[in-house]
C-alpha cells in the first residue's frame, strides 16, 4: 500500500507499507537507497527513508498477533 502526502513540514512525500519476509529484512535498506538513487539520479540523503516494522518489532505478527493487529490498524488508519 502507498500514500502520497503534501504537508507543510515535509512537502511531497510517500508512505509505503510492504510485507518483507524476515530473511530479506537485512537487505531492504540498502536496496531502497539503490532504488531511490536510480529513480532520482541523486545520491541518497540521510533520513530520507525510514524503514521500521509494524509495532517496531520484527516477528511481532508471530510472537504477539493481537498486538500486531492493533498496530496494523493504526498504520492503516493513518494511511486512509
Amino acid at each position: 500500500m502507498w500514500v502520497h502526502e503534501n504537508g507543510p513540514s515535509y512537502g511531497w512525500h510517500c508512505h509505503l507499507t510492504i510485507h518483507v519476509p524476515a530473511e530479506l529484512v537485512p537487505l531492504v535498506p540498502k536496496r531502497q537507497k539503490h532504488w531511490l538513487r536510480r529513480i532520482t539520479g541523486r545520491p541518497y540523503s540521510e533520513g530520507v527513508i525510514m524503514f521500521k516494522p509494524i509495532g517496531l518489532r520484527l516477528g511481532l505478527e508471530e510472537g504477539n498477533p493481537p498486538l500486531h493487529a492493533e498496530n496494523l490498524k493504526v498504520v492503516m488508519g493513518y494511511a486512509c
